[in-house]
């Protein structure tokens, strides 16, 4: 949709920051309590990768809590046992 309204360039980092706080924030509480959280971390990293490469820096993240960066960067490095 951000596509078709010639929006996405001007949103960007919004919309990165959505994917950001979404998979690696509020879905790693969910993954965390699943058996089969594991394909959900393995497939945040994905989605993250595929979409948002340099999601490290989002001026959004940047200005987030040294604790709350911590946290992200720890949910994305986390590596479950399949």
């Amino acid at each position: 949709r951000f596509k078709k309204a010639d929006a996405e360039k001007e949103y960007a980092d919004d919309l990165e920051w959505f994917f950001i706080w979404n998979l690696l924030n509020d879905s790693a509480k969910d993954f965390q309590k699943s058996p089969y959280g594991v394909y959900g971390w393995q497939k945040s990293r994905k989605l993250l990768r595929q979409y948002f490469p340099n999601w490290r820096k989002n001026k959004h993240l940047k200005k987030s809590s040294l604790k709350f960066r911590i946290k992200i960067y720890m949910n994305y490095r986390h590596r479950p046992k399949v």
